[in-house]
């Protein structure tokens, strides 16, 4: 069937469903019924997460990952849009695109291809696909996967199921000429099939005819059930314990993930069932009510935030998976073309200044680094609230402005060198101011400052002294800290002395410089353990949160010495740090 076709029966269907489809209010106010009951049911906060329907699958369904052939990329919350990519055997390619504001933390993605792929489903054998991890990540905003290349024709599937191969449905999806793209709102195994042959074809078409008709019964009976929503647990915090150790960020995500999921769950499962089979039927010509049934089962979502909102807009603790999870099925409703209430913008703006004052204030009163988190997660939902709601983005440069001023440090050292050849000693001090963010508004933690020469002594006779104070640029920077998960501060300072000491005769009055740096090149004999492949030196500070001064350590070396003329010699250098809190 020409994509022509089915593209005007999906516009009929989105237009159809424009016309008799409204949701309820964030006040919890009832609106126009779609002739269904959802608009008349009330919400029941329960204890238990929800769970899905049912077991479905289209059949077992066993992935074997590929040992060689995966990659990774990192995204941060205020880094932009991130992708990753890979090629497969046949050629095609895979490609997982994450768009800005798609999570409201720093994760890192993988994508793996399998290197084989045995399911139940169907006879056929053209299936490549891939396993995105962490399993049961949940966008905020969809990232989009799209394969292109000889796999994808006018007859192929999608499919997705979990890591594992559980629970394999049809998943909605796009097709043009020779690449296929499919909305990804949380991470799973994806499937791509090609069928061959009118068998082949007439098989995953049968299949998809029956999986249609088992969710959409399935559907109209869920739809006369009660509308629970889990309670957010009293003790939850986006915030990371002190006890959580070094993974306390992926324990704090993936329970906010599982939170999402089960507030969203049955009628998010039955949604991607729905939407997915309905997709498959409406390319060979079949009707179907898809979207119209899926709007009833949003509705219900939406009811459950509302309720939600209703419950915790006074608890500033609770107010990131509330606001994820109403920002998750606003966006899902868009997708289908549902017109979203107003009000939520208002609900959530005053909502979000107080949650992110009170963590601004942990942070600059309580030296408390790690309610950065949540700051940056609240910043996260204000520019989703700019792009979707249309909302000024005063708000999102107001608090990355006030964030960029709570997190910042400044950074003292100080440095003693000792040489035996003619009991040489030098004394150095500097400092350095750190920001959190750079003028790109992107994560840094990065600064420059002086340092200068205090001192200067030998036993040697001659009369040549340094030319104090002999300042220098110094550039410091946190490599790869999180106050979730960072047990260290590796600092990360770009020399040590300055690169040209310059040295004064006064019998002579004159000037002159060493053709190499005396404290550099003590540093470089004796700080080999601290070099990095990057440049210059990472030394490992304790970290400390709730505590002003946020880091301090001493670092001292002594060894024997091969001096460029003087032969060899012991010496030693200290180099102290001391990391303190100087919010603005």
């Amino acid at each position: 069937m020409k994509r022509n076709l089915v593209l005007l029966i999906i516009s009929v269907l989105l237009f159809t469903l424009c016309l008799s489809s409204c949701a309820a209010n964030p006040t919890g106010d009832s609106s126009e019924s779609l002739g269904n009951s959802t608009e008349i049911q009330d919400v029941l906060l329960t204890e238990e997460l929800s769970q899905t329907v049912s077991g479905y699958s289209l059949g077992k369904t066993i992935l074997t990952p590929s040992e060689d052939k995966s990659a990774s990329v990192f995204y941060s919350p205020l880094g932009g849009a991130v992708s990753v990519e890979l090629k497969d055997d046949n050629g095609s390619v895979w490609r997982l695109e994450i768009p800005e504001n798609a999570l409201p933390y720093g994760e890192t993605i993988t994508m793996s291809l399998c290197q084989n792929i045995e399911t139940e489903a169907v006879s056929g054998k053209r299936l490549t696909g891939v396993i995105l991890e962490p399993e049961g990540l949940q966008f905020t905003l969809p990232a989009t996967l799209t394969v292109k290349g000889p796999i994808a024709e006018d007859e192929t599937c999608v499919f997705y199921a979990d890591g594992a191969g559980n629970h394999l449905s049809f998943a909605m999806h796009t097709a043009d000429k020779d690449s296929v793209s499919v909305p990804v709102a949380h991470f799973s195994s994806y499937i791509v099939y090609t069928p061959t042959g009118s068998s082949e074809i007439s098989q995953a078409q049968a299949l998809a005819g029956d999986a249609y008709e088992a969710v959409l019964d399935e559907v109209k009976e869920f739809l006369k059930t009660p509308i629970n929503a889990p309670l957010i647990p009293d003790d939850y915090t986006f915030e990371c314990e002190e006890e959580d150790g070094g993974n306390a960020s992926q324990s704090r995500n993936r329970e906010l993930d599982a939170y999402i999921r089960s507030t969203l769950d049955p009628e998010y499962e039955l949604v991607g069932r729905l939407l997915g089979a309905g997709y498959e039927v409406a390319q060979v010509g079949g009707e179907t009510e898809a979207f119209y049934y899926a709007g009833l089962l949003l509705q219900r979502e939406l009811k459950k935030a509302d309720r939600l909102i209703m419950a915790y807009q006074n608890d500033n603790e609770k107010l990131i998976p509330v606001m994820n999870l109403t920002f998750r099925v606003i966006k899902e409703m868009g997708a289908l073309g549902m017109d979203v209430p107003s009000g939520y913008m208002e609900t959530f703006s005053g909502w979000m200044k107080r949650a992110a004052d009170e963590q601004l204030r942990k942070i600059r009163e309580e030296h408390d680094y790690k309610a950065l988190g949540p700051a940056i997660a609240l910043v996260n939902g204000s520019a989703i609230m700019t792009s979707d709601f249309s909302a000024s983005s005063d708000f999102t440069q107001k608090y990355l402005d006030k964030i960029k001023n709570a997190m910042t440090f400044q950074v003292k050292f100080d440095i003693s060198v000792y040489s035996e050849i003619a009991e040489q000693r030098m004394t150095l001090n500097g400092e350095t101011e750190i920001v959190f963010l750079d003028d790109n508004n992107e994560n840094s933690y990065t600064g420059t400052g002086t340092g200068k020469y205090l001192s200067y002594s030998h036993s040697g006779p001659g009369v040549t002294k340094l030319d104090l104070p002999n300042e220098y640029p110094v550039k410091i920077k946190f490599v790869d800290f999180s106050p979730c998960d960072s047990e260290n501060i590796k600092v990360q300072v770009d020399t040590i002395g300055a690169e040209q000491e310059v040295w004064y005769n006064p019998e002579l009055d004159e000037y002159s410089a060493d053709e190499y740096s005396f404290v550099n090149f003590i540093a470089e004999e004796l700080f080999r353990d601290y070099q990095s492949e990057s440049g210059g030196y990472i030394f490992e500070v304790p970290f400390q949160n709730k505590n002003a001064v946020m880091g301090k350590e001493s670092f001292t070396e002594t060894g024997s010495i091969s001096y460029p003329e003087e032969g060899s010699a012991s010496g030693s250098i200290t180099y102290n740090i001391e990391i303190k809190h100087t919010p603005k």
